[in-house]
């Protein structure tokens, strides 16, 4: 496989990335080679050119993130009591466990804007500290936890 940086079509590749993400934080399963081909995919996102997609990437997991946990939200609304509880603690135990695999899944990006952070902070750069910022400041794994 050529790992030189190239061109990526953002949107293309974000549908099927998105598919797994969800699947992932459902505990779905997926297939080793959607996870590999995934993986790639994930690492020419962030290093495409001309210019790298990587915050874009950050902000797409985060808008899927986002709308699973509504969806989640709304799914234990009719739920009282202790079958509330009950059905809190089945769902966050998994997406706790989503969380560690989609981290694992990401770690590229998480490295690739740990790395920016990091060099932006050693050139003195103000970096605000909030995920709308320049920087975000937790990565993929971190902000399903959040």
């Amino acid at each position: 496989m050529n790992l030189r940086p190239r061109a990526v079509n953002f949107d293309d590749v974000w549908s099927k990335l998105k598919e797994t993400a969800e699947a992932i934080i459902s505990l779905k399963p997926i297939e080793r080679l959607t996870w590999d081909h995934n993986f790639s995919d994930i690492y020419f996102v962030c290093v495409s050119v001309p210019e790298t997609q990587s915050r874009q990437l950050y902000n797409a997991v985060r808008d899927c993130l986002e709308i699973h946990t509504k969806e989640l939200r709304r799914s234990l609304e009719d739920q009282t009591g202790d079958y509330l509880l009950s059905a809190y603690n089945r769902e966050w135990s998994k997406y706790k466990q989503g969380a560690g695999y989609l981290h694992n899944l990401y770690c590229y990006l998480n490295k690739q804007l740990a790395k920016e952070k990091m060099d932006a902070e050693s050139q003195h750069t103000f970096i605000a500290d909030d995920s709308e910022g320049p920087f975000p400041h937790l990565g993929v794994g971190d902000v399903m936890l959040f």
